[in-house]
C-alpha cells in the first residue's frame, strides 16, 4: 500500500468518559501503512508492529514516521482493529441491541471448565517484555516489576504464561479459573464438548496493579498477549481472546466482515461501535453466550438478534464448535503416525519420527476448521516456520504457541485404513488424514522429519 493513503483505527478499553477518538492521516510513499490510537491528549501515538513476533515501536507526534517500511508488513494489535483501506462503515450510525453486555453472564451457561497444573518459573523474561509486565506500549506506558510467572497447562492442550506484576489485580488461581471459562469442558461426556478456539490464541496473560495501585484501569490485547490491569470479569477475558482470534485469521480485515457491518442494521451493543475490531470482540460474548445456552436459529433470525444475524454468521464460522462437537476431543491425546508405522514425536529440538510410540499430542481446535498439534508434556506447539520446501523439518515451537498461521494445520481425510495390531500392540481402528499447514500449504511428511530415537 505504498504511496497511497489507508485508515486503520485501532481501539484500547477506556473509561467511558475518558475515551475519546482521533485518526492521524499520514500520505508518504515510504509507508506501508500506518495505524492511529485514541488518545486523551493532543498528541497521536503511531503505532508500526514488526511482522515478526509481536516486535513493537511507539511514535509520538503529529507527523509520520520515517522509518515505517518492513517488507510484508503484518499488524499487530493492541486491543485493534484493523480496517481496510476501502471505506469503512460508520458503526456509530448502526442501533444497538443493547447498551452493555454485562448481563450475558457466560459462565452460567457453561459446564465445569477444564482442569488444569500449573509451573512456577524462576526466569522471568517473558513477563519483563512490552506486552506484559514491563510494558512500553502506549496503552500501559508505565511498566511494573514482575512478582512471579506461571505456566498453566490446561488439559485440552493449551498451556499459557500468566504474568503476574507487583500488586496485581487478580491472583494466578483467579486469573487461571476464570480463563478456564473461555470454552467448554472437554472432561465432560456430552456431545456438547468444545475445543479451546478462542483461547488458541493467546499465550500470556498479564495481571497488572487496578487504578488504586497506580494502574491504568484498562484491559488490553496485543497480537497473543492479554493484559488486565484490575479485576475483570470472564466476559471481558472472552472479548479479549476474541482481538487475538481476530489477528490470529486476520477476521475483521476481510472483505466478509466488512460486508457483513454493511448489510446488519445493528451491532450488538455501544462499546461495538467503536470499531470493527470491536464490534467482532463483542460479537463473540454474544456468540458464545447463546450458542452455549443452545438457543435455536429462529433466535438469531426472527428475535431482536436479527438485525446482527450476518455478524453472528462469521463469528459461528469462526467458531463453530461452541454448538457442534469437534471432530476431535481436545483433552484426548493421540498418538500420530505415519502409514509407514512411524510416530511422530520430539527429539531434542526437532520434529522427528520413530518405530515406537513416545510422545502424544493434543488435537486443539483453533478458529474455523483449523487445529493446533500440541504435545502431551510442555503443551508446545508444531510449527512451520522457516519451512519453505518440501523435505524441510517443521519446527517444535519452544518459544511458545501463538495460534497464527504457521501453527494452524488442516486435517484432510484420506480414508479411513483397516483395523492395526503392528504398533506396539496397540489395537487401533486407523484414520488416514493428510496434516497440511496453512502459511505455506506444504503436508507434514515423514521424511521431512529427522528419524532417530525419540524423547518420551
Amino acid at each position: 500500500m505504498g504511496g497511497q493513503s489507508a485508515t486503520y483505527l485501532l481501539s484500547l478499553r477506556l473509561p467511558t468518559d475518558v475515551e475519546v477518538w482521533a485518526l492521524q492521516n499520514c500520505q508518504d510513499p515510504a509507508l506501508d501503512a500506518y495505524v492511529a490510537l485514541p488518545t486523551d491528549a493532543a498528541a497521536q501515538k503511531i503505532m508500526r508492529a514488526a511482522p515478526s513476533f509481536g516486535a513493537m515501536t511507539i511514535w509520538t507526534g503529529q507527523s509520520c514516521p520515517l522509518s515505517f517500511r518492513v517488507p510484508m508488513m503484518r499488524l499487530l494489535f493492541l486491543f485493534v482493529c484493523i480496517l481496510l483501506a476501502h471505506a469503512a462503515v460508520d458503526l456509530k450510525q448502526k442501533t444497538t441491541i443493547w447498551g452493555d453486555l454485562s448481563h450475558l453472564k457466560i459462565p452460567s451457561v457453561s459446564p465445569p471448565p477444564p482442569t488444569y497444573t500449573y509451573r512456577s518459573l524462576t526466569d522471568k523474561s517473558t513477563c519483563e517484555e512490552y506486552d506484559a509486565c514491563s510494558s512500553s506500549s502506549s496503552a500501559a506506558k508505565n511498566g511494573f516489576p514482575v512478582e512471579s510467572v506461571y505456566k498453566v497447562l490446561y488439559a485440552d492442550g493449551i498451556s499459557v504464561f500468566f504474568c503476574l506484576c507487583q500488586k496485581h489485580g487478580m491472583n494466578l488461581t483467579v486469573l487461571a479459573d476464570r480463563y478456564a471459562y473461555v470454552r467448554f469442558s472437554s472432561q465432560l461426556l456430552s456431545p456438547k464438548q468444545v475445543p479451546v478456539s478462542i483461547r488458541s490464541a493467546v499465550r500470556k496473560v498479564t495481571s497488572k496493579p487496578s487504578e488504586r495501585d497506580g494502574g491504568k484501569g484498562v484491559a488490553y490485547a496485543v497480537s497473543g498477549s492479554i493484559t488486565f490491569m484490575g479485576d475483570w470479569p470472564t466476559n471481558t477475558m472472552v472479548h479479549e481472546g476474541g482481538h487475538c482470534l481476530d489477528a490470529a485469521y486476520d477476521i475483521t480485515a476481510s472483505q466478509a466482515w466488512d460486508t457483513a457491518l454493511q448489510q446488519d442494521t445493528c451491532v450488538t451493543n455501544g462499546y461495538a461501535q467503536s470499531s470493527y475490531a470491536e464490534s467482532f470482540a463483542e460479537s463473540c460474548i454474544v456468540w458464545t453466550f447463546f450458542a452455549r445456552n443452545n438457543s435455536k436459529e429462529d433466535v438469531y433470525t426472527k428475535g431482536q438478534l436479527s438485525c446482527w444475524n450476518n455478524q453472528r454468521l462469521i463469528a459461528k464460522a469462526a467458531l463453530p464448535y461452541l454448538y457442534n462437537p469437534a471432530p476431535f476431543n481436545p483433552s484426548t491425546l493421540y498418538y500420530i503416525t505415519s502409514k509407514s508405522n512411524r510416530s511422530l514425536g520430539v527429539n531434542s529440538f526437532d520434529i522427528a519420527t520413530d518405530p515406537q510410540l513416545t510422545r502424544r499430542w493434543h488435537i486443539v481446535t483453533g478458529g474455523y476448521d483449523y487445529v493446533l498439534i500440541c504435545d502431551e508434556v510442555d503443551k508446545i506447539c508444531i510449527d512451520s516456520s522457516g519451512r519453505t520446501k518440501v523435505g524441510e523439518s517443521p519446527v517444535y515451537w519452544m518459544n511458545g504457541r501463538n495460534g497464527q498461521m504457521n501453527q494452524q494445520w488442516s486435517l484432510i481425510s484420506v480414508g479411513q485404513g483397516e483395523r492395526k495390531s503392528s504398533i506396539q500392540g496397540l489395537k487401533v481402528d486407523v484414520g488416514y488424514h493428510k496434516i497440511v499447514n496453512r502459511a505455506n500449504r506444504l503436508v507434514l511428511e515423514d521424511s521431512a522429519c529427522s528419524n532417530s530415537t525419540l524423547e518420551g
